[in-house]
């Protein structure tokens, strides 16, 4: 799919990293390498981490036989093995979706309106639109995007079971 998050993601880290032969960690069909931005996915309340956390993974260590990933977090720094990484749901975030962002800001976003879809609406533009503080780059193909901002709110075209 052309605007799949995690298409993307590979296509950036493979794009914008100056070395392919960094450290890291595989983790099923993609890798978590030094310099790697990545974004927590499930709460860890005993790390002080919660889903949509964004950090870097600043290094790789070996302690007694065990690899630990080094990642930064708002400042504090973590040890993790790559059985945390599947506990907290690491991933990728070179680019992260909408939903992902909410509640947080970025100095530039890119809305990718390259395909169709019924999950891209007004709504959805206005709250990627608000994630930017200086930049938003609507990347794509024209229609795609007005025919987004034509449509109806998504909320306003469910079927739900009762009326208010």
């Amino acid at each position: 799919m052309a605007d799949s998050g995690h298409s993307i993601n590979e296509r950036l880290q493979y794009s914008l990293t100056e070395s392919f032969e960094r450290p890291g960690i595989k983790m099923g069909s993609y890798w978590i390498k030094v310099g790697d931005p990545v974004i927590v996915t499930q709460n860890s309340y005993e790390n002080d981490l919660y889903n949509g956390n964004t950090g870097v993974m600043e290094d790789l260590r070996e302690e007694e036989g065990q690899i630990y990933g080094v990642f930064s977090f708002g400042g504090r720094e973590y040890l993790f093995t790559r059985s945390d990484l599947w506990t907290l749901g690491i991933q990728l975030a070179y680019a992260i979706t909408i939903h992902k962002s909410q509640g947080s800001e970025y100095d530039a976003t890119i809305i990718c309106s390259v395909v169709q879809s019924s999950f891209i609406e007004r709504s959805m533009i206005y709250t990627a639109l608000t994630r930017s503080k200086k930049l938003c780059l609507i990347v794509g193909d024209q229609k795609v995007a007005r025919a987004a901002v034509a449509k109806p709110n998504r909320s306003e075209t469910l079927c739900v079971g009762f009326n208010l």
